[in-house]
């Protein structure tokens, strides 16, 4: 919760801790065993560590002894698998685990170099809901980071455009371009208040083929290096120097996310 502070106002607590700092431990190294090998020796590691909902201090119900060794009968040759448990198609439990172990360590890509080729340029977009605002700053560089106010929490901007910086509508909390508080009214008054302190949190950026790809996680490796058997393959398609046109956008669907990307990933129904 905000500190409350002189002026009436509040100020971002220091107990807060950075949205996108690492939190998870050794969970998502464990949650990719778990899905490599089965959970064979993963079992073990996973269960005491398991992540929990905030404010939360009990262990996750869902993933019980039971539950992790079906996942065994998942990862076998195609034509023996079987498909994973339902519950973890229907867990919300589950689901903020992958959130929290999956879309908050892995690349994601938040569009097209080309949709932001002048300063000012922005484009915000919400994935596992966080969102996010995509924007080449003054000097050029591309910058992925939050936009939700580090005051109150109030969406700092929506769809796309072009601006010289980003107020918020609540309290005209002001932030530059590449993310940074310059104004704050009336927080002059506010004791021990640094206004420095408090950037939209930054995402980790790379460009690859044109795509700007984005990880939560400072510390995670590179995306370019693991796709080079990929730009092999798209090496004649030029992509880079593509055009971008908008297309539509998605709501979201009643359905879980692995959903669809199995049906995506799944070629028995277009075999004939």
């Amino acid at each position: 919760m905000p500190t409350p502070c002189a002026c009436g106002s509040a100020r971002p607590s220091r107990e807060h801790p950075d949205p996108y700092a690492p939190t998870l431990g050794t969970w998502h190294a464990q949650y990719e065993v778990a899905w490599a090998h089965g959970l064979g020796s993963a079992r073990r590691s996973l269960l005491p560590h398991a992540p929990r909902p905030s404010g939360d201090t009990s262990r996750m119900t869902v993933l019980t002894d039971d539950l992790l060794a079906s996942f065994d009968d998942s990862v076998g040759p195609v034509d023996e698998a079987r498909l994973l448990p339902p519950v973890l198609y229907t867990s919300p439990e589950f689901y903020e685990f992958e959130r929290r172990a999956i879309f908050h360590r892995e690349w994601l890509c938040v569009g097209r170099e080309d949709q932001l080729k002048e300063p000012g340029d922005y484009r915000c977009i919400t994935i596992a809901g966080e969102p996010l605002l995509a924007a080449r700053d003054s000097a050029g560089e591309l910058r992925v980071m939050s936009a939700v106010c580090r005051h109150r929490g109030m969406v700092i901007a929506e769809g796309s455009g072009n601006c010289r910086r980003f107020t918020c509508p609540y309290h005209h909390w002001t932030y530059g371009l590449d993310g940074t508080l310059l104004g704050t009214p009336a927080m002059d008054r506010a004791v021990d208040f640094d206004q420095s302190e408090h950037p939209l949190p930054q995402l980790k950026v790379e460009i690859w083929q044109g795509f700007i790809m984005a990880n939560f996680d400072h510390d995670a490796r590179p995306f370019g290096p693991t796709m080079t058997k990929i730009d092999e393959m798209l090496a004649n398609y030029g992509l880079e120097s593509t055009t971008t046109r908008e297309g539509a956008t998605i709501p979201d669907l009643p359905w879980n996310w692995k959903v669809m990307m199995e049906n995506f990933n799944d070629p028995y129904h277009a075999s004939r």
